[in-house]
């Protein structure tokens, strides 16, 4: 065996010392492409956080660099506009500029089920040919790889490019050969190696000389990225780099949870799982320590509140092993004796998630040395309260404390055992509402921390010494400013009554373009507010400030509408005095809008104005929440509330946007305490449409 692994280890050293004496003729034969960055990603059609992370990445770079030219090293058969819809359509994402593809065949050398013995060392050897078929074809002056094939760099730094990398996970960390020589049985070290010593020091070896090439190869990259705290500690012991890597959060999508109300209806108390049905996620684990919570249950409401809970294990079959692993799972759960318990939600679409997490009181993760845990992040960006494994990411990073003016607030519960997932899983499901909604509102604060806003102004701040050199190759003699994007930011203007339990929070936003602060401050003091604290541009790249308002005398959120009116029009009266450029966005700052509030004009669809409005339930079931989308005007909210109080619908919180022209508001309402039925629904679009529609609300 100890023969076996020589070889393969001489053989791929020899693979990457073939390619490079290849490439060395191919250098002279293929010219390098000024004014060009080309990511290495050959499965750049797929769904997952990798495929995020490169599509916001590409979006940050067109807008930055608009003159550097933009292509993808992908797998044959797909097509430059067929990748650009897929961003649009999973993810959400509408990219500024067309980009390229160059197209690989042999993309099937890095398929992990093409090796069933020495996979690490064997796709290693594929993806370094794989990186000599991309370099052949065309070479960029900026190669940039996001999918962690390390084997590439030393070929794409012979061919004359330099070399950035965001990696997700090292391939082979210290955690996997420590549990090598602790003969642990795991997923990636079967029992027939642990348990054998002979076995087990060959595994090492083959660890450690794998360990010595894959350092070797990372020391070829210029710019390194990495997602958490714990793979950057990885690399950083691993390659044979004196830089230390700069560690980007990768972009999640939370926005759309982080609308989610922090309420929940207790007397539906369940958990959720989200995680795709493979083994390393050890669902087991959550099944076991769910049964034994139950089977702990006193008789007491504390314990009648565990035994009437669920569990709804949500997430994705990808083919025949993923489901056998879910009928495995669910034959465990009848084992256990709690299928009645568990529901198995597979293959959901987002809004059903959406739906699922807006329900939920926490959030199971059992995932060993996660690299990062999206996941987890979700859980708390919808307000529920994360349990996750006490391991990698979701330790380093995510489920840690903040700081607030008690002292520490936890954001969520770590554990390993099966003991410990229980005694975490019977908190949650008894802590008082008034406990859950002080962690729940701290862990959603923290989500905020892996925005794509975020992760756009680390990204863009690491690659800035290659991406400037690429814009300058790409427009000689053009200086930073002149290269830079001419487009007027659109003004954002949001106040958020939702999502922080103690305070209204106000957010401002105008690219990089805001300036002038401290009127801002005197403004809205002058209005009888407190700002508890705040958050400004610039810090931790931030784009956006933030305040964080309430009454100077009761020390209580702002909740009368008249007030957020106030502070909404006090603030785009600044933004129009300080910013003039701002005025042609701003609805406010637009003549033409004069005849839009023309009361006398009779309705007609010549003077109608576009607006949108929805009306749906809220997870919870607590309330109904209306959407409203049209043009932005003085006095706008007040009316909106005056309309509805016509028709007795009372308004007990609202989210307030202003982004350029239009107000996107959403309002949460009851009609005598209770959410919205069908007639009262149609009631209420009809009379916000004939009024805004027409533009003539009444005063």
């Amino acid at each position: 065996m100890a023969a076996w692994v020589a070889l393969l280890v001489a053989l791929l050293a020899v693979a990457i010392g073939a390619a490079l004496a290849l490439l060395r003729v191919l250098r002279h034969a293929l010219a390098l492409e000024p004014g060009t960055i080309g990511f290495f990603h050959p499965f750049a059609d797929g769904g997952g956080g990798g495929e995020r992370v490169l599509w916001v990445a590409i979006q940050a770079l067109q807008v930055a660099y608009p003159s550097v030219k933009l292509f993808i090293y992908v797998r044959e058969g797909v097509s430059a506009a067929q990748l650009q819809q897929h961003a649009a359509d999973h993810f959400n994402i509408v990219l500024p500029q067309p980009f390229e593809v160059v197209p690989l065949k042999r993309t099937h050398l890095v398929r992990p089920e093409r090796y069933r013995r020495f996979t690490m060392i064997r796709q290693a050897a594929g993806s370094a040919l794989l990186g000599w078929e991309a370099l052949s074809l065309r070479v960029p002056q900026v190669f940039v790889d996001t999918t962690g094939w390390a084997f590439t760099f030393p070929l794409a730094k012979l061919a004359g490019c330099k070399v950035a990398c965001y990696v997700h996970y090292p391939t082979v960390s210290t955690d996997m050969l420590g549990r090598v020589l602790s003969r642990q049985a795991t997923i990636t070290n079967d029992e027939a190696i642990a348990n054998n010593s002979l076995r087990s020091m060959v595994k090492v070896a083959y660890y450690q000389a794998f360990a010595l090439v894959y350092g070797f190869c990372g020391a070829f990259a210029d710019v390194v990225m990495v997602n958490s705290s714990w793979t950057r500690d990885h690399i950083q012991s691993l390659w044979w780099s004196r830089q230390r890597p700069a560690r980007v959060y990768p972009p999640c999508d939370t926005e759309e949870l982080q609308r989610l109300p922090l309420d929940r209806r207790l007397k539906h108390l369940y958990l959720v799982s989200v995680a795709q049905f493979r083994p390393e996620k050890n669902q087991r684990l959550q099944l076991e320590a769910y049964a034994m919570a139950r089977q702990q249950a006193g008789p007491d409401d504390a314990g009648r509140a565990v035994r009437v809970s669920k569990l709804k294990m949500v997430g994705s079959v990808r083919g025949k092993d993923d489901q056998r692993l879910l009928e495995e799972l669910q034959d465990y759960a009848r084992e256990l004796g709690i299928e009645s318990s568990v529901e198995w939600c597979v293959n959901v679409p987002f809004t059903e998630l959406r739906a699922l997490l807006g329900g939920a009181v926490g959030g199971l993760h059992s995932m060993t040395d996660e690299h990062f845990g999206i996941s987890v992040v979700e859980y708390m960006a919808a307000g529920v309260i994360p349990i996750a494994h006490n391991s990698g990411g979701p330790r380093a990073d995510i489920v840690v404390p903040l700081e607030g003016r008690d002292g520490p607030q936890i954001t969520g519960y770590l554990a390993e055992t099966p003991e410990e997932y229980c005694d975490a899983i019977t908190r949650v499901l008894v802590m008082p509402q008034v406990e859950r909604l002080r962690i729940a509102a701290a862990a959603q604060r923290h989500a905020a921390k892996f925005s794509g806003e975020n992760f756009t102004a680390g990204f863009l701040d690491a690659m800035a010494p290659v991406a400037e050199a690429a814009a300058a190759a790409a427009a000689p003699g053009a200086t930073t400013a002149e290269r830079a994007p001419t487009t007027v930011p659109t003004p954002v203007v949001r106040i958020d009554n939702i999502h922080d339990p103690f305070a209204t929070v106000v957010t401002v936003e105008f690219g990089d373009r805001l300036g002038e602060l401290l009127d801002t401050v005197t403004a809205l003091k002058n209005l009888g507010l407190n700002i508890t604290r705040a958050k400004l541009a610039g810090a931790a790249g931030r784009t956006a400030n933030t305040f964080f308002v309430t009454n100077a005398q009761t020390s209580d959120k702002i909740t009368r509408i008249a007030q957020i009116e106030d502070i909404r029009m006090t603030i785009i009266k600044n933004l129009l005095y300080y910013h003039p450029e701002s005025s042609e966005a701003l609805a406010m700052g637009r003549a033409a809008s004069a005849a839009a509030n023309d009361a006398a004009a009779p309705m007609s669809p010549r003077n109608m104005v576009p607006t949108t409005i929805e009306v749906t339930e809220a997870p919870n079931g607590s309330c109904s929440i209306c959407y409203i989308e049209t043009p932005d005007r003085p006095g706008l909210l007040v009316d909106i509330v005056r309309t509805l109080k016509d028709i007795n619908v009372n308004v007990a919180s609202a989210e307030i946007d202003t982004i350029g022209a239009m107000a996107k508001d959403e309002l949460f309402i009851t009609y005598e305490g209770e959410p919205l039925d069908g007639p009262m629904v149609q009631l209420v679009t009809d009379a916000l449409k004939y009024h805004l529609a027409s533009g003539e609300l009444a005063k």
